[in-house]
């Protein structure tokens, strides 16, 4: 061979960064993230929480993007929530603070744990009166770690259930009688409200689970064990956590970029400026052959599968329905009157679920309107 090819982290793309026409450029299928909708979107939820007066703390499973994370701190986020310790090691070097959302088990990963506390502010989460682990990486690192204890409020994943006080406050004294465990709050997320549609239900029932989450807290502080720290919250559920609710920090993951899911609810209460669609697939028309529709280049390894298909996004000119076609293909199942798109023609869609999108590409490619502005590495997926 007279040469090896490398073709990763988007290099296939790299030549074209700073290309004032390069998102038409692009090699595709590509992920791009249109940066005025993304800009206006961290600079939205920064703002929101400032004005309530409660920390900002975005959650990166959605994007696992290093670039991302460095802007939602240079937004104001206190911190990052993150669920993998791959997530949160790609992710200290420019965090104020971590807190890790889902429990860590293993003894596998008690130096990792370890070696993470002693690289950034941690906070972690148990949900049981057993904190082995992350008493064993405390040990090994010679740090404290500030834990919380999960709380489960109806999606039933993980958590000590709600409605069992006792749970929540025998893990809450197993913390604090640990040496080098220090307790520090409750984690409480509704990821089973996230996708309610209609706003005035998504309220109230989120405002239910705020409820049981005060008489949690308050229990605690009259057992000696005051939460100094109670996050949760999420996209959908921004408006009323952030209002007149016990949460002290909110964890929305999805907002720097919605989706399909995001784009069918009402997610705020009146006509002021909200979040918008940032997030695309861009593909080209591979095959025109069949009078119904035509073949394009992205899909299932392109587009997730899980939200169910992605819409075409405005501006392509041209109307109809995505239907996977398989590993590489999807179906442009053209709508009556549509303009019909030849083969090399480029086409934009819209994900119906943004993090599974999101982890199937090595690199999302920042574009503002024609230009591409940057290419950015999905630096944790398919890592744990």
């Amino acid at each position: 061979m007279r040469g090896t090819m490398r073709v990763e982290s988007g290099e296939a793309n790299l030549h074209i960064v700073g290309d004032p026409r390069g998102r038409e450029k692009l090699s595709t299928p590509a992920l791009l993230v249109d940066l005025d909708p993304f800009e206006t979107n961290l600079a939205l939820m920064a703002q929101l929480c400032r004005e309530a007066g409660i920390g900002l703390r975005p959650h990166v499973k959605g994007h696992k993007c290093l670039e991302i994370a460095r802007r939602q701190v240079a937004s104001g986020a206190i911190g990052l929530a993150c669920t993998t310790l791959a997530e949160a090691e790609l992710m200290a070097p420019v965090a104020p603070s971590i807190l890790i959302t889902s429990p860590v088990l293993g003894e596998e990963r008690i130096a990792r744990l370890a070696a993470l506390a002693a690289a950034v502010p941690l906070i972690v989460v148990v949900d049981s009166a057993a904190p082995g682990v992350v008493a064993a990486a405390a040990a090994a690192s010679g740090r404290s770690i500030r834990v919380l204890v999960d709380i489960d409020v109806g999606q039933r994943r993980t958590g000590a259930p709600a409605a069992d006080a006792g749970a929540v406050l025998a893990a809450a004294r197993a913390v604090s009688a640990t040496p080098g465990l220090s307790f520090a709050g409750l984690q409480a997320y509704c990821g089973h409200l996230q996708g309610v549609v209609d706003f005035v239900e998504r309220s109230a029932r989120a405002r239910e689970a705020q409820t049981a989450v005060s008489r949690l807290a308050a229990l605690l502080r009259s057992e000696g064990l005051p939460p100094e720290i109670v996050s949760g919250g999420g996209t959908g559920t921004a408006i009323v956590d952030s209002s007149g609710a016990p949460f002290t920090e909110l964890q929305p993951g999805s907002y720097p970029f919605l989706d399909l899911q995001y784009g069918r609810e009402v997610l705020v209460p009146d006509q002021r400026p909200w979040f918008r669609q940032s997030l695309r697939v861009r593909s080209r028309v591979v095959s025109a052959n069949q009078a119904d529709r035509v073949t394009i280049d992205a899909g299932m390894k392109a587009i997730a599968t899980d939200g169910g298909p992605p819409a075409i996004a405005p501006g392509a000119g041209v109307s109809g329905d995505y239907v996977f076609a398989g590993d590489e293909h999807g179906f442009l199942m053209l709508a009556a009157g549509s303009p019909r798109p030849k083969p090399g023609a480029a086409v934009e869609l819209i994900p119906a679920h943004c993090d599974t999108t999101t982890n199937l590409h090595v690199a999302i490619h920042a574009v503002r309107g024609p230009a591409l502005e940057a290419v950015w590495p999905v630096g944790a997926r398919g890592r744990w």
